[in-house]
């Protein structure tokens, strides 16, 4: 028995499902993201959206701050972004996506930094369900602009590892292959071992491709994301 696909499968049109895709996935954006104009708006808002992943994933995101502003005064030290200290931060993008990164600040202000970042979407067409993961994991430099107040900004730069794995209906379509990611935002202190961070990145990249292990064109990506995250230092 074969089952339809709603997204056509030969190679030649392959930019035209990954088109479709991409519409699919601003759509779902549209309808879950709670809208990123700052944490208390973010706050607020988790009390009322419908989807209850995004209420979960904001509150809890709360919680892990509220927390570690609580624990700050066992970390007391000086130097924040000095060498020598490590910086550890959560972020929840535009994307969906949750990133974990840990960084090391090799001189002042300039840290080396390790990081990952997952998501899962369900997309839905036609009546069929597309399952869509995206994985990437790196390293980067970033650079905090020593600015000499309670606002720092910052840029980072960073060589990925990028995966997408499509799930439509058994035909497997997977995206993979090296990327760079350029970001660049603002971290608002809320002492001096801990920040509130809002940012903007851009990724790029081509990508190997494949539907069901057939190999298709290469694709270009480049993608745009508007994130929210929370970070802690130790010295």
């Amino acid at each position: 028995m074969v089952t339809a696909d709603p997204y056509p499968t030969a190679g030649c049109h392959r930019e035209t499902r990954m088109a479709q895709l991409a519409t699919e996935r601003r759509e779902v954006r549209s309808e879950r993201l709670v809208p990123w104009t700052g944490p208390v708006w973010v706050l607020v808002l988790s009390l009322f959206t419908k989807e209850e992943h995004m209420r979960t994933r904001v509150r809890w995101m709360w919680i892990a701050g509220l927390l570690a502003l609580a624990a700050t005064p066992a970390l007391a030290a000086e130097g924040a972004h000095g060498k020598g200290s490590w910086e550890v931060t959560l972020t929840s993008d535009s994307d969906l996506a949750f990133s974990p990164s840990i960084a090391y600040y090799i001189i002042d202000n300039l840290a080396l930094t390790v990081l990952a970042s997952y998501s899962n979407l369900e997309l839905e067409q036609s009546g069929t369900k597309a399952d869509v993961t995206d994985s990437s994991y790196g390293a980067g430099l970033e650079f905090d602009v020593p600015a000499g107040g309670p606002v720092v900004p910052f840029v980072s730069i960073s060589l990925l590892y990028f995966n997408e794995k499509t799930d439509n209906a058994g035909v497997i379509d997977e995206l993979g292959g090296p990327a760079v990611d350029v970001t660049g935002g603002v971290k608002f202190m809320v002492n001096e071992r801990s920040s509130f961070n809002v940012l903007l990145s851009y990724m790029t990249g081509t990508l190997d491709s494949t539907t069901s292990g057939a190999a298709d064109p290469d694709i270009d990506i480049n993608n745009v994301a508007f994130g929210l995250g929370y970070s802690l230092y130790f010295y």
